[in-house]
């Protein structure tokens, strides 16, 4: 093999024996490796002689062939027993890694997925944790599950520990640990049980958030918060219960009020829809950060009340960052209720399209455009878009790219104009966003007629013609 071109082997003019022939090769030559797990994961060999090649490929990459050697083991079970107990004795961790993928809806192989929970590397318990949710059906019982559970729990690292969760989720049972891992001093294990709190029964929902919505810890708190409507499906494809509706209520009030502002402010994005009544309480939250929340929500009888005062009493000559914020908020009403920009925002746009700062006017230019795109109604802009026409020549360059979706839209004539402008920055500007497919004859001889001496609209000119 030592005069082969691995750059270009090509393996479907190999035999088993040929493949073979490589191990000594796996991992000295990484170019063949990587392409002998190509090779084999796409196509079906499955023929068990390359097991122990297979063996090797795991060491280097424990994902690598797991699926290869599953099928092998599917088609000849009785190779199984002695092949999985040797990775398991393998003092290389990726291969006993790999076992609990390998092993998946293999039948007889329950005892060694139990084994992978007792591996000293913590890697090994994870993928076995991780498999479970693979199975067909439930490959334990809940008294297996719970035994699972508190030897995971008893771990002397806390890597391990804050895995059960992982397995409770599984376990349809009363048990305790749901409690205990919510009381304990380790802030890691707390999150990892409230990461999983979806799966829960509402009941538990409820205890962890009586015992955890006033956690030390902030990200433990935004996560409650996160998962406050979340439920999610269980191993038998059934969905969790939400939390009733007052419950939910209560703990949105609470979330409102935390010390924390991003908590207050995740608080807004997730519960306003359900318990509007208590966004009274959010316009005279002392951060803005918290404030500018409202401005995202796109129910009209909500904006209308709440976000349209706040951004009214806003000092007009605020800092350049909040008009950048609030137009982010727009961009986003844009894509949910064009709508509500149409009755109650187009002022606001408009206004910081004239803005003194670029960045505001860049930005309501792109918001502008993004409009036009997305709305049935934007048609009617054009009056206002031909008055902004008349305005600073700055203006015009950053409002641009809105005037090029507007003719592309409805055929008007902006861009045709702004090729003619007497500043050749808005020429330049325009000549920069023009695509070749959307030049007209009028347009071309417009570009012909040009004369600067600017190296870019000169390759503008060279690229639009050629």
């Amino acid at each position: 093999m030592e005069n082969v071109d691995f750059s270009n082997i090509d393996f479907s003019t190999f035999q088993t024996p040929d493949l073979l022939n490589l191990q000594s090769l796996i991992g000295k030559e990484l170019d063949l490796t990587k392409k002998l797990i190509s090779y084999l994961t796409s196509n079906s060999i499955i023929s068990p002689e390359i097991l122990p090649l297979c063996s090797l490929l795991l060491i280097e990459n424990r994902n690598s062939v797991c699926s290869v050697i599953h099928q092998i083991l599917l088609k000849n079970p009785s190779l199984t027993h002695e092949y999985i107990t040797n990775l398991q004795k393998s003092k290389f961790f990726n291969q006993r890694c790999a076992v609990p993928q390998i092993i998946v809806n293999l039948p007889g192989t329950k005892n060694f997925l139990k084994k992978s929970f007792s591996d000293p590397i913590g890697l090994v318990v994870k993928e076995a944790v991780k498999s479970i949710n693979k199975y067909d059906s439930p490959v334990f019982n809940d008294d297996e599950l719970l035994n699972i559970a508190n030897m995971l729990n008893n771990n002397q690292y806390e890597y391990i520990q804050c895995l059960v969760p992982d397995i409770l989720i599984f376990i349809k049972q009363k048990n305790f640990l749901i409690t205990q891992i919510s009381l304990s001093k380790s802030w890691r294990k707390r999150l990892s049980l409230v990461k999983k709190i979806g799966y829960f029964s509402v009941d538990d929902k409820i205890n962890l958030y009586n015992i955890l919505s006033k956690d030390p810890e902030e990200c433990i708190r935004l996560k409650l918060v996160e998962n406050i409507n979340d439920n999610r499906r269980n191993f038998e494809d059934q969905e969790s219960s939400p939390l009733p509706f007052e419950i939910s209520k209560k703990f949105a009030q609470i979330f409102i009020n935390d010390k924390s502002e991003n908590v207050r402010k995740l608080a807004v994005q997730k519960i306003c829809h359900l318990h509007d009544d208590l966004l009274d309480d959010v316009v005279n939250d002392e951060s803005w950060l918290v404030r500018k929340e409202l401005l995202c929500i796109h129910r009209e009888d909500i904006y209308e009340k709440i976000s349209l005062p706040i951004i009214r009493s806003l000092p007009k000559n605020n800092i350049w960052r909040i008009k950048i914020e609030i137009l982010d908020t727009i961009l986003h009403i844009v894509d949910h209720n064009d709508k509500l920009v149409q009755r109650h925002l187009q002022d606001t746009l408009f206004q910081y399209l004239t803005d003194p700062v670029y960045e505001v006017r860049n930005k309501a230019g792109l918001v502008l455009k993004e409009l036009i795109i997305k709305s049935e109604w934007s048609k009617e802009l054009e009056e206002k878009m031909e008055d902004m026409m008349n305005n600073s020549y700055l203006v015009r360059i950053t409002s641009s790219e809105a005037y090029y979706a507007f003719d592309k839209k409805y055929k008007t004539r902006f861009i045709k104009r702004l090729l003619r402008d007497e500043v050749i920055n808005v020429r330049s500007k325009v000549m920069n966003i023009i695509k070749k497919e959307d030049l007209d004859e009028e347009m071309i001889e417009i570009i012909k007629g040009m004369h600067c001496d600017d190296t870019q609209m000169r390759q503008d000119v060279e690229r639009l013609l050629q």
